[in-house]
């Protein structure tokens, strides 16, 4: 899944660092479903019959209630194409 050019642009521009970038402007994810993993395939399958792209792009997890967020390279992004 690769940044819309418009981001690196932004980033270049400003600059501004990537950190900021993903929480200004979200990098382009259009909207995001938090499902049950059990429910996951099916789900993703769903989207796909519908004509979206659907990724996996994190997962949530017991812990001191901070949000840890990481830049992942394309090959780590599970997609229902593959």
């Amino acid at each position: 899944m690769a940044d819309p050019p418009v981001f690196p642009w932004l980033a270049r521009l400003g600059p501004v660092d990537e950190e900021e970038m993903f929480r200004v402007f979200n990098m382009g994810i259009g909207y995001v479903l938090i499902v049950k993993p059990p429910f996951a395939d099916s789900v993703m399958r769903q989207l796909a019959k519908a004509g979206e792209t659907p990724y996996v792009i994190g997962q949530v997890v017991r812990g001191k209630q901070t949000v840890r967020s990481s830049r992942r390279q394309e090959s780590e992004f599970r997609s229902q194409e593959e």
